[in-house]
């Protein structure tokens, strides 16, 4: 029951450290929604998009390396500061020059976004490195923190900057800056970086030892961009940036259900990591597999039947067009699930090639259906070819997986699942209104009784917890 523990312990606490933030973000999407236009909000999006793009070759994923060794090594203060040293260093030069070319051609094209796009892909490597470091040294209230500052001070310096100042994209631009380096700036010093960080403690054989793990890894994030923004590419390239600004508006919502899926992912690779050379590893990681997906499969669901109540409200008209796009995501978002679940296995094993190859065939299948269906369908080709991308490479891990760990899910629970989302989708694209009330107590209905077992455990956890402080 201890591992149970800890995990739901170490979620709770990210989760709220987390959801509160991103919960604020998302309620302000009415006010980006109505300040800026498609076009504008369009653009952000792209060039967010194209750090996300650069940051695996900045960073060269030494992040990811450094947090899977830093769990094996917390123990010793010196080992740890050679690791986060040699991290920190590359990152930091790589990133310092992107930033120096991307000012000088910002120049000579006389335009400012250039600039803005290298300060804030060094600002995300700023932030992406100090939050797996914060998270390899154990620190999951540290990280929820980061990551809590990131969301406050880029929300706060929307409103600022938008509705104050009245500065657009570059507004957003700015926002986006200032969250990644305040939450760089919270870890260093409450993790007492300082005592880490020390030029001599740089090593060339760890970074060899780093990168070995972390270059496959390279072409996984590419194609975890290709699976999630490729699309955006694809889009603007056939209908225009305003496209671009439909499936940003329509993704929030997927988005926000991911965010509870990564807050989960966090701990639950930690977790796995730490105990997966133990006698019973495979009945503990099938048990928890099983529950958070359920959990997620009603999330998903519950979110569907409600967007015909809440879309009208939050979106603002101009991006109505988005309405449609909304249940592919959310159901390419739940295969997202799948494949995040089944992914810790091989961080566990340390078998970074297969991660790479998985997500590859993947990224592959996205971007080649999207090509296809663009012509056939529009900008609807961006939502169903994400959804094939997630669903096959959900598919391909759960019988490579295999290999290491045998992972089934229950037949009543796959039933439900397709019970749940066929009601889903019909109660969406009805204009019945009776009809979508009726769906959305019948889905409400099957979620309390597919998680009796997870929120009975839950209970006895919080009750335990409880009776312990009293005494």
């Amino acid at each position: 029951m201890s591992r149970e523990k800890d995990l739901f312990k170490n979620t709770v606490v990210i989760t709220f450290g987390r959801i509160c933030t991103q919960l604020i973000a998302f309620l302000l999407l009415p006010l980006y929604t109505a300040i800026l236009t498609t076009s504008e909000y369009g653009t952000v999006d792209l060039i967010m998009t194209y750090c996300s793009l650069c940051l695996p070759f900045i960073t060269l994923a030494l992040e990811q390396a450094v947090f899977r060794f830093l769990i094996d090594i917390r123990n010793s203060e010196r080992k740890s500061g050679e690791y986060i040293t040699t991290t920190v260093l590359i990152s930091l030069c790589l990133s310092s020059f992107v930033f120096i070319i991307s000012c000088i051609i910002a120049f000579f094209f006389g335009n400012i976004l250039f600039c803005l796009f290298g300060a804030a892909l060094f600002a995300c490597t700023v932030s992406t490195v100090a939050l797996q470091i914060c998270r390899g040294l154990g620190d999951n209230f540290g990280y929820a923190l980061g990551s809590s500052i990131t969301a406050i001070g880029q929300v706060s310096c929307n409103v600022l900057f938008l509705v104050v100042l009245r500065l657009g994209v570059i507004g957003m631009m700015f926002a986006a800056i200032a969250g990644n380096i305040l939450c760089g700036i919270i870890i260093y010093f409450r993790c007492g970086l300082k005592k880490y960080l020390k030029i001599n403690y740089f090593r060339k054989n760890i970074f060899k030892e780093l990168s070995a793990y972390s270059l496959p890894l390279i072409p996984n994030q590419l194609s975890w961009w290709a699976l999630n923004a490729s699309d955006k590419i694809i889009v603007q390239f056939f209908i225009g940036v305003a496209g671009n600004g439909l499936i940003a508006v329509a993704n929030k919502f997927s988005s926000f259900f991911i965010q509870f899926s990564n807050i989960f992912n966090i701990s639950w690779t930690e977790s796995v990591a730490l105990h997966i050379y133990d006698k019973d590893a495979e009945q503990f990681i099938c048990k928890t597999i099983n529950s958070v997906f359920r959990i997620f499969l009603c999330t998903c669901c519950g979110v569907i039947v409600c967007m015909p109540f809440v879309f009208p409200i939050m979106i603002n008209s101009q991006y109505r067009e988005a309405y449609g796009l909304i249940p592919i995501f959310m159901l390419a978002s739940l295969f997202n699930v799948v494949v995040s679940l089944y992914g810790v296995i091989y961080v566990a094993y340390k078998k970074t090639v297969e991660i790479a190859k998985t997500a590859v065939y993947a990224a592959l299948l996205n971007i080649i259906s999207h090509l296809i269906l663009i012509n056939f369908v529009g900008i609807y080709a961006a939502a169903l070819s994400t959804m094939i991308g997630y669903g096959g490479m959900s598919i391909y891990r759960y019988f490579h997986s295999r290999r290491y760990i045998v992972i089934q899910f229950n037949n009543s629970t796959l039933i439900s699942s397709v019970i749940m989302i066929l009601l889903s989708f019909i109660s969406y694209f009805c204009a019945n209104r009776i009809f979508q009330v009726i769906a959305l107590i019948i889905v409400a209905i099957f979620s309390l009784v597919l998680n009796k077992d997870t929120i009975c455990t839950i209970n006895e956890i919080i009750i335990k917890k409880m009776r312990k402080n009293r005494q």
